[in-house]
């Protein structure tokens, strides 16, 4: 049986350009929280850029978090570049099941 992927959006977090952290500190957290579980029957593919790879991520991550590095694209002409069409065609690519965008 194939495991379900469920995607996990945080491609669009940048904690230096955010204006309230709320979104930002529930998304950190989050994921520190499902790293401590055991192994479910699902694979979790993060989207993050690499500049916040080190501060959205706990720092051991588990064999099934899958992590995608996706381009830091910069301005408003960027952001909707990645969250209009990047986010849904890696949805598509990664034949997700489940697509969670942290979003306020």
């Amino acid at each position: 049986m194939t495991k379900r992927v469920v995607h996990f959006y945080a491609a669009d977090q940048d904690r230096d350009q955010t204006s309230s952290l709320g979104i930002y500190n529930f998304t950190r957290c989050l994921l520190s929280a499902l790293a401590l579980e055991p192994g479910p029957d699902w694979k979790l593919v993060v989207s993050v850029t690499e500049k916040e790879r080190a501060r959205l991520l706990p720092p051991e991550v588990p064999e099934w978090f899958q992590i995608r590095i996706v381009p830091d694209l910069q301005g408003k002409p960027g952001r909707l570049l990645k969250d209009q069409l990047l986010a849904p065609y890696l949805d598509l690519r990664l034949g997700a099941d489940i697509v969670f965008y942290p979003k306020g």
